[in-house]
């Protein structure tokens, strides 16, 4: 059951669960006053990168305007038949100190 949906930049529907809610506020309760900020992440990233991991995740990178730090969102990406269209689930977001360098770089 996703807890709100949107589009990333591609127009492509995320879905931000309530799993992955709850599993932000315990992993990462830095994160509590952060959520909205994963939507902006979503929607309108500063960069998007290739999980190093896993093939088809991307991570969506928002600057935090105030602090300079950065709000990274794990998107697992699936595809949806037959229309041949993608669809994502949020895996998890947290604050890092710049985006991962090891990272391939899809957008901008």
């Amino acid at each position: 059951m996703a807890a709100w949906q949107t589009q990333d930049r591609n127009g492509r529907e995320v879905a931000f669960t309530q799993s992955a809610h709850d599993h932000i506020l315990d992993e990462h309760d830095d994160m509590a006053d952060k959520l909205d900020d994963v939507r902006i992440a979503i929607e309108r990233p500063d960069l998007v990168t290739r999980d190093v991991r896993y093939g088809r995740r991307e991570n969506h990178y928002w600057r935090i305007p105030t602090t300079g730090r950065w709000i990274k969102v794990v998107i697992n990406y699936r595809p949806v038949p037959p229309q041949g269209t993608w669809e994502g689930e949020v895996i998890t977001a947290y604050r890092v100190p710049r985006p991962n360098p090891k990272e391939a770089k899809l957008w901008p």
